[in-house]
């Protein structure tokens, strides 16, 4: 398989976002926060990809979490992606640090991002 690595290439976002899929079935934090980073530098709808999904209020979940990181980053000026921990834990919103989440460089407020 050959995972691309241009945003330009039309394949870039279906792997990015089946990697994002699998790796928070797999409860994989570092790939499900790399995934969504490259998933937040991307533009365009992302219905596609969150309908498609098995699970689709997992999908839609996914989908909203990724346009509200699109949208800090931006204003911030910084690339960023989805701590799985502030995800899965999320009530209000998916870029706060929750109070559970121990990770560290995950967050807008980290040093780093």
């Amino acid at each position: 398989m050959r995972v691309p690595t241009n945003l330009a290439d039309s394949t870039f976002l279906q792997c990015a976002w089946d990697i994002l899929v699998a790796a928070y079935m797999l409860n994989e934090d570092t790939p499900f926060f790399l995934a969504s980073k490259a998933s937040t530098k991307t533009k365009g709808s992302l219905l596609k990809y969150a309908m498609s999904t098995h699970d689709k209020e997992l999908g839609l979940k996914l989908g909203m979490a990724i346009e509200e990181v699109r949208g800090a980053a931006k204003i911030k000026r910084s690339e960023m992606g989805l701590c799985m921990t502030c995800f899965i834990h999320s009530t209000d919103s998916f870029i706060e640090r929750n109070s559970q989440c121990k990770a560290l460089g995950k967050h807008l407020d980290s040093t780093g991002l």
